[in-house]
Order: structure tokens, then sequence, then C-alpha cells
């Protein structure tokens, strides 16, 4: 099959264009970095929002709020997404994400007492915003892996894992180098806006790249055999419901893993307490800090063994949810040895990176070439309400049965 590409060149499959360098992989790596960065900067300061806001439940709200705006604007994008070409969502995506995140120190340190409402609802407005913006980018960056072999979904998701070490690290750095309430965490924000900048450029290097206009030419010519092979089945229709017919056992799979994750993390794992009379909040990063290290080791664990058997990857899902309880004897100081703390999290980092990152790569082997776009949206979708759903459970358990 040829395929037409740029500058007027046509390449057949025994003439793919290499990923020379690995360009294109690390990338798209960047990429997942960025989505993911602001997100883990928010969930990873739960110590500057208790200060700064206090009495809020910021540590349970913000996530919620973060994530709220994502479930309507994935569902957009599955249904018009493929009207808006995936630079023109990424790159405009990642500016307004670098604005707002910069904006949030400096939010916190405003007097806004001549306005109607406090700052906490300010606050919560411009996450809302932020919500939004990281949702188009993250529905359309999976999109844009998915056009790539399975191997590039896993470069996407081992940079997300990666933004949570990373957002880890460099809370460690900015808690012992500056001192003072608040102050501390002015240069963490920039560094994460900074972040977002290097994702941008990064989307706009792998955009020009040959191995790029190959795969991106390649899902244009098989959309346009499936609209001549099919033509009376309307365009909008195939691009949905027809895809999610096929995907639907992988789509709740994504969901599942999501779900319980964010019932415990953060908002349970952030109040866990230390055995051995740990500060707090070194206390919380250094678990938060535990579970992105196991999410990365999960994800980076995926790209050399792949869990093939729906069976297999069922059961080790049934298997994750005996962590629910063993966090809640944490809490309850059942279980109150650090260690024990620890492994519980470090368990649910593993599971999460390994069979999140498995069930995406695996989205492509339910879906024709041409789909590949509405399915990376759609799987987003179901991966966005299951954090939604985490999150809204893990509040609402908070309230009914506090502990």
């Amino acid at each position: 099959m040829a395929v037409q590409i740029g500058r007027g060149k046509a390449l057949d499959d025994k003439h793919i264009p290499k990923d020379r360098f690995n360009i294109v992989y690390i990338s798209i790596l960047l990429l997942g970095c960025g989505v993911l960065f602001p997100y883990n900067t928010l969930i990873s300061l739960p110590d500057f929002f208790t200060t700064m806001y206090p009495g809020q439940d910021a540590d349970f709200i913000l996530p919620t709020v973060l994530s709220y705006p994502s479930i309507i604007v994935v569902a957009i994008m599955i249904r018009y997404g493929h009207k808006v070409s995936l630079s023109r969502r990424i790159i405009p995506g990642f500016a307004l994400i670098t604005v707002i995140i910069a904006w949030i120190p400096w939010l916190a340190t405003s007097d806004l007492s001549k306005f109607p409402i406090s700052a906490f609802h300010v606050l919560v407005a411009v996450v809302f915003s932020l919500g939004i913006c990281a949702a188009i980018v993250q529905s359309a960056a999976l999109s844009f892996a998915c056009k790539f072999p399975p191997i590039y979904t896993q470069a996407l998701m081992f940079g997300q894992g990666l933004a949570g070490v990373g957002v880890c690290l460099i809370r460690m750095l900015t808690k012992f180098a500056v001192q003072g309430q608040g102050q501390e965490f002015t240069p963490f924000f920039y560094i994460s806006a900074t972040m977002s900048l290097i994702a941008l450029a990064a989307t706009v290097l792998v955009m020009r790249v040959p191995f790029t206009e190959y795969y991106l030419a390649k899902d244009q010519h098989s959309s346009a055999n499936a609209s001549v092979a099919a033509p009376i089945i309307a365009a909008d229709e195939v691009r949905y419901v027809q895809v999610i017919k096929k995907m639907w056992p992988n789509a709740l799979y994504v969901f599942s893993v999501f779900c319980l994750t964010f019932m415990v993390f953060p908002g349970m794992t952030c109040r866990l307490t230390s055995s051995y009379g740990i500060e707090s909040s070194w206390f919380t990063l250094f678990l938060i800090t535990i579970f992105n290290v196991c999410d990365t080791i999960g994800r980076i664990s995926a790209g050399f063994l792949v869990i093939r058997s729906s069976k297999l990857l069922w059961i080790g899902l049934g298997l994750r949810l005996c962590l629910y309880p063993c966090f809640v004897l944490c809490k309850l100081g059942v279980l109150a040895a650090d260690a024990f703390s620890a492994s519980f999290v470090a368990l649910l980092g593993i599971s999460n990176g390994y069979l999140a990152s498995v069930s995406m790569m695996k989205t492509s082997s339910y879906i024709d070439k041409h789909e590949e776009e509405v399915a990376g949206c759609i799987i987003t979708f179901f991966l966005m309400a299951g954090i939604i759903s985490g999150s809204q459970l893990a509040y609402l358990i908070q309230l009914t049965f506090p502990i």
C-alpha cells in the first residue's frame, strides 16, 4: 500500500521511515510528561493548599474539580474532535496550561477580599479551567499515540509516570531549599509551567518528523478506504458508536483500574499518619513518592512484559480490590506500622501503572486503523470517568463515614 506523505513523497509498507534516534518515542514521552505534570503538581501539594486555604478539604475537592470538566470535554472530543487537527488541540492547550499553572501561586497570595466570592472558590474556578485544557490535551495526546505502534502508547504512559516522579523529586528539593509560608511552593509551580512549554515544543518537533508524517498519512488513507467501503453508514456513527461496541470491555477495564486508585489516592493516602512520628507533610510526600515511583515502574514493565490474556488481567484487577480495606485498616490504626502504609501504596502504584498501560496498549487490537483517533478519545473518556468516580466515592465516603 502506497502512502502519500509530506512534500509529495509516497512510501509503501516496505519503506516505512525509521524513528531515528527515537525522536518520536522521546517526544511522545515528553508529551505524556507534560500532560500529567500540572495534575501531579496539584495533588502533590496538600500542605500548600492546607496552609493557604485552611479548612477546605482541598486534598479531596481539587482532584475532583480538576477531573469534572474532563468527562464533558472528552465526550465533545469523541463527537467533534476529528474536525480539529491534533496539533491544534495540543499546542494551544499546553499554552493555556502554562499560563494557568503559573498563575496559581500568585492567586494564593493575592488579596481577594473585595470580591463577593472567597479565594478558595476562585481557586476552584481556576482549577476547573485547568481541567478543561488538560482534558483536551490528554485526549488528543492519546489519540495521537494510538496512531503509532503500541510501544508509543507505552511511551505516553511512561511519560505520565515520570511526571509524578519528577514532581515529587522537585517537591523535595524545594522543601529543603526554600523555607517560609508559601514561598517554597512558588518555584514548584513555575517548573511545572516550564514542563508544559517543553511538551509544547516536543509536539511541534514531532509533527515534522517523516516517521510521524507516514503514520498520520496512513491513518488518513485508511479512513478514506473505510468511507468508500461503507458509504451507507454515517461517518460520525462509525467514529464512536461502532468503536465503543468493539472496545467496551477494555474501556470498562481502564475505568475500573483508575476508579479504585482514586478511591484511596491521593485523598485517603494523604491522611495517613506515621507511626514513627515523621512530620505530616514529609510523610505524605514520602507516600506520594512511593506511589509515583512504583507507578512508573509498572508503566515501564508494560513495555517488556505484556499479559495478553484478558482473563488474567481481570483476575489481577479483582485481587487489587483487596487493597481498599487494607488502606482503611491503616487509617483506623489497626495496621499502624509505616511499613504497612508504604507497602500498600507501593502495590497500588505498581498495579496501577502496569494494568493501566497494558490495557491502553491493547486498545488498538480491538479496532481498525481508521478508528484509532476516536478510540483514543473514548479510552480517555473512560479513564477520566474512573478518576472522577473514584475521587467522588472517596469524598462521599469521607463525608458519610469520617475516619
